[in-house]
């Protein structure tokens, strides 16, 4: 039977998904007399043997060829782009605080955190997508309404890469309460010389004291004070 010519059969080029996994080259021949040694290069002028599916690890214009027991050989008419992230897909990230802690008041849900993302992508590659708790990835990078506890921050380029960090958000133990532990009303005339006094405990020292208006004091002892109704913080 006559011998047909070598050819390439299928090439197929796989861009990475993460920088650690490499781009993945695969390439198949046809005829000639079998003994194919695939070979790739990026200049046209240094070739590299590959076992006819590789992992490439460096960006570039591929330009591919095989060549059979007998020496004839064939080269791919075009080159394939592969493209690998300059760096890995990472992350940074900064938690909100609230003197020391990350959520204002037990209970609450006003924490935050805002995550920076660099690394990964590349080629026609960009963007990032931002995840919290597993849940569904979106364009945000400030994740807000948090509570206390563990949760889990995931990042995914363009390409899918995906890597996630594990951060914990702390709150005061116990809530912030006040009480009023004396009052003394106003004499006779107007001249305001009432007072009251109020305790707090829970939340986190030093406390703040306001009887409205958002006016406040370190004291806890309010003086001068008018007859009326106050909201005590």
């Amino acid at each position: 039977d006559a011998i047909t010519p070598v050819q390439i059969s299928n090439i197929n080029v796989r861009d990475a998904v993460c920088m650690a996994d490499g781009a993945q080259i695969e390439m198949t021949a046809v005829g000639g007399v079998g003994g194919y040694v695939y070979e790739w290069s990026v200049d046209n002028a240094n070739w590299q043997a590959f076992p006819g599916a590789t992992i490439i690890n460096t960006s570039g214009n591929y330009r591919l060829r095989v060549t059979d027991a007998h020496n004839c050989m064939v080269t791919s008419p075009s080159t394939y782009t592969v493209s690998i992230p300059n760096a890995p897909l990472s992350f940074t990230y900064t938690l909100s605080d609230y003197k020391g802690y990350n959520v204002s008041c037990a209970g609450k849900t006003d924490g935050f955190i805002q995550v920076t993302a660099s690394g990964g992508n590349g080629g026609s590659y960009n963007g990032y997508a931002y995840a919290l708790d597993n849940g569904a990835y979106g364009n945000l990078s400030l994740l807000e309404h948090l509570a206390a506890g563990t949760h889990t921050i995931s990042v995914k380029d363009g390409r899918g890469c995906e890597v996630s960090k594990t951060v914990t958000l702390t709150a005061p133990a116990s809530e912030l309460e006040i009480a009023v532990t004396s009052k003394q009303h106003n004499g006779c005339g107007a001249d305001p010389i009432g007072q009251i006094t109020v305790q707090s405990k829970g939340g986190t020292a030093p406390y703040a004291y306001s009887k409205g208006k958002d006016l406040w004091q370190d004291s806890p002892l309010f003086t001068g004070v008018a007859a009326g109704d106050y909201t005590l913080q």
